[in-house]
C-alpha cells in the first residue's frame, strides 16, 4: 500500500470534530483537512480548514448521526476537488471514559462494539454520541477500512503509572 488515510472523529456533547490524515510509506502522517460541526441541535455551523484556507457555513443538523452523515457526504461528494475518502484505511473514534474496561486502542469488531455500547454509563452524554458516529462510519466504510476506538482512559492510566514511579526527591520545591 503506497498511500493511506486516517479519518479521526471526536464527538462532543454538541459538536463533531474530524481530521483527515494522509500518510505515505516513507513519510510521516500529515493533516489534509480538519473541521467541526458545532452547536448540533441548535444553530449549527460547519467550519473547515484545508492548508491555509478556512471556511464556515451555517447548516441545519439535529443529531450526531446527521452530523456524521453530513461530514462523510461532504468529504465524498461535495468537496470541490473530488472524494477525499478514496484512500481511507482506518477510522478512529475517541471515547472520553471507559472505566477500567479499556485502555489501549481497539479494532472494533461486533464483540467489541457490544462492550463499547456499555460504556455510555461512564460518560452518558459523550459516549452515546461517539457510538452513534461510529455506527455511521462503519456503514460507510464497511469492509474497506478498520474502525478503531481510542480512550482517554489510556492517558489517565499513563499519568498514574508515571506518578507512582516518582521518588520523593522528584518533588523539590
Amino acid at each position: 500500500m503506497d498511500t493511506f488515510s486516517i479519518l479521526v472523529f471526536n464527538a462532543g456533547n454538541h459538536s463533531l470534530k474530524f481530521s483527515l490524515l494522509d500518510g505515505y510509506s516513507a513519510d510521516p502522517l500529515k493533516s489534509v483537512i480538519k473541521g467541526c460541526i458545532s452547536d448540533i441541535g441548535g444553530n449549527s455551523s460547519f467550519n473547515w480548514t484545508y492548508g491555509s484556507i478556512h471556511s464556515s457555513i451555517s447548516i441545519e443538523i439535529s443529531t450526531h448521526e446527521e452530523a456524521a452523515e453530513w461530514v462523510l457526504d461532504w468529504l465524498q461528494n461535495l468537496w470541490p476537488f473530488g472524494s477525499l475518502l478514496t484512500d481511507v484505511n482506518l477510522v478512529a473514534h475517541r471515547f472520553v471514559d471507559s472505566g477500567k474496561l479499556f485502555r489501549d486502542p481497539l479494532i472494533v469488531t461486533d464483540k467489541v462494539m457490544s462492550r463499547l455500547e456499555s460504556l455510555t454509563r461512564f460518560a452518558t452524554l459523550h459516549n452515546s454520541k461517539v457510538i452513534a458516529v461510529l455506527q455511521i462510519s462503519q456503514k460507510k466504510f464497511a469492509r474497506k477500512a478498520l474502525t478503531v476506538a481510542t480512550f482517554d482512559t489510556a492517558i489517565s492510566h499513563a499519568v498514574q503509572i508515571h506518578d507512582t514511579n516518582l521518588e520523593h526527591s522528584d518533588y523539590k520545591g
